[in-house]
């Protein structure tokens, strides 16, 4: 009986050795996926939660966040050192930087309210973002980061969101929302704004070609958004760029003039702007498991001086 009882065990360590191991997951695409391009052309993209860069020539992906769960809309800062995000803290969305140098996330936004769609100045200094924080719908507000000062850049009626700065730091762009009308406008240095165009569908996700030629952007079809470009001529000129693939509401990055990257139907693309088609990108990222919950080990306490009886 004993020999059993030792057979048995052995087995039921034998079965428990066996059982399998959380396994690693490898991912290759992801649903609404955004990427940035810096000047070097890494890559930084938002991966189950967290921010990723990326090779310029695709490959293993290398996570920079840890376990935020929420960080998504990563831009590169001008030279490269710092990605700005937004994420979840305390259940509101705000404003966040990666910082190469000390491999430390820092939340820059501060007071109340949602924070999001950040954008660098060419200047590396400051960032435009929209925030509800006034309480009268959102508006566009700007952080000096040495400093920590913010201040509002908008406020217009309904809500100013999306900001995005042209290369040489003297023009932004924003999409305006009012009462059903979507409008795309242009700040100029020293200018009146110019309303670019205006659409009963939703406009996202404005981006400038780096010689300030033109502006692209997405508008809501019947089926998908379609990636157009008000070519900043005189008159202006609105054209459809692509509506043939299942674009994600992120800026265009472009590396040079010629050169740009998006993000389609859960994968990086890649295309010359005088081409009629695009190639993926391709990555993988590496999900870790999470660890094993350890219960703790609990000793028991021998019995001293038990009285008789029954308590």
């Amino acid at each position: 009986m004993e020999r059993a009882g030792i057979s048995v065990t052995v087995a039921a360590l034998l079965v428990h050795a066996a059982a399998p191991l959380a396994a690693q997951e490898m991912i290759t695409q992801a649903a609404n996926l955004s990427a940035d391009a810096a000047r070097d052309g890494r890559l930084a993209i938002d991966l189950v939660g967290d921010i990723w860069v990326v090779p310029h020539n695709g490959g293993e992906a290398r996570q920079v966040t840890n376990g935020m769960g929420t960080a998504t809309r990563p831009r590169w800062s001008p030279e490269a050192s710092r990605i700005v995000f937004q994420a979840t803290s305390d259940g509101t969305q705000r404003i966040w930087i990666h910082d190469f140098t000390s491999s430390a996330s820092q939340m820059i936004s501060r007071d109340g309210g949602v924070d999001l769609f950040p954008d660098w100045h060419p200047d590396g200094e400051r960032i435009a973002y929209a925030s509800d924080r006034s309480g009268t719908g959102f508006d566009l507000w700007e952080v000096d980061l040495p400093t920590g000062l913010h201040w509002r850049l908008s406020s217009r009626d309904g809500d100013e969101t999306e900001p995005a700065w042209s290369s040489d730091g003297r023009d932004l762009v924003y999409v305006h929302h009012v009462d059903e009308q979507w409008s795309l406008v242009l700040r100029r240095l020293g200018q009146p704004e110019e309303t670019l165009l205006t659409s009963p569908s939703r406009l996202a996700a404005p981006s400038w070609r780096p010689d300030g030629s033109l502006i692209t952007y997405f508008r809501d079809g019947d089926d998908a958004p379609a990636l157009e470009m008000v070519i900043l001529s005189e008159p202006r000129l609105v054209r459809t760029y692509v509506d043939n693939e299942d674009f994600v509401r992120a800026p265009v990055s472009w590396l040079d003039r010629q050169r740009m990257v998006y993000t389609a139907a859960g994968r990086i693309r890649q295309r010359l702007f005088n081409e009629w088609s695009s190639s993926p990108l391709l990555f993988r990222a590496t999900i870790q498991p999470p660890e094993p919950a350890v219960e703790p080990v609990r000793r028991p306490l021998p019995s001293i001086d038990e009285p008789g009886g029954r308590l």
